[in-house]
């Protein structure tokens, strides 16, 4: 399919979405992905291609892309670079979506959502489409960041009534009222603790980059989490945010 860039919408000095339309109706369940190509040149070894979970609501007829770019004096791939020049009117040809980082048929299952900085991405999808359909489901949402520009979407996460939220910040400020630290499997599961659900019933979902949610992921099974209980979409290539 061929996407138009609409609008540009800058989130924090490092977080942007990018809104599409395409040329056909996208349809995707929350929390699904496209491939997207952006040709140009000169181009790293991370080539021209990559794989980018759609931020907005299934039910909205544009499409939002949220993408992550480097703090100086870091800089992004070729390919990120090319994606922050493009202007309004640029086109692109994406794949269909695919991934099963998907929410669970049952409305009754605990949730626990652990997302690292741009993991928080297909989140916002999920919690939109949560939002729209009038579910009630138990979910909490614990999202990690380096500073508080790190948190985005955080301002209307909280302020919805259908999930619990908790930011943690590497580097808070001084006045910082919330969870701060690393995150661990250990406090993963004392943050969200919940009396009323059994924790052996909760899914729980792990985005962000590879190496920490593989880590935490780890110290899940350790603390007797079993495999069928957690879904994931890591990224390679990043530290943490």
């Amino acid at each position: 399919m061929l996407l138009t860039l609409e609008s540009i919408e800058q989130l924090t000095s490092h977080v942007t979405t990018f809104w599409f339309t395409s040329d056909k109706r996208l349809r995707f369940i929350a929390g699904q992905y496209i491939e997207i190509t952006v040709p140009h040149t000169p181009m790293d070894n991370r080539g021209d291609k990559r794989w980018m979970t759609i931020s907005s609501s299934p039910s909205n007829p544009r499409i939002a892309i949220t993408m992550k770019f480097a703090r100086p004096p870091h800089k992004s791939s070729t390919y990120k670079q090319a994606f922050r020049a493009l202007k309004p009117g640029a086109v692109l040809y994406a794949s269909d979506p695919i991934g099963d980082f998907v929410l669970p048929k049952s409305p009754f299952t605990p949730l626990v959502f652990m997302a690292l900085g741009i993991g928080i991405t297909p989140v916002e999808s999920m919690m939109l489409a949560l939002a729209e359909s009038g579910q009630q489901r138990t979910t909490h949402i614990v999202h990690g960041g380096r500073t508080i520009e790190d948190l985005v979407f955080r301002d209307h996460l909280e302020n919805k009534n259908i999930s619990t939220y908790t930011p943690l910040l590497l580097d808070p400020p001084s006045e910082w009222p919330g969870q701060s630290g690393y995150l661990t499997g250990q406090r993963l599961l004392d943050i969200t603790h919940n009396p009323h659900a059994a924790v052996e019933d909760t899914l729980f979902y792990m985005s962000g980059p590879e190496a920490p949610v593989l880590a935490i992921i780890d110290q899940l099974y350790e603390l007797g989490i079993k495999r069928h209980q957690i879904a994931m979409d890591y990224f390679p290539g990043y530290i943490l945010p």
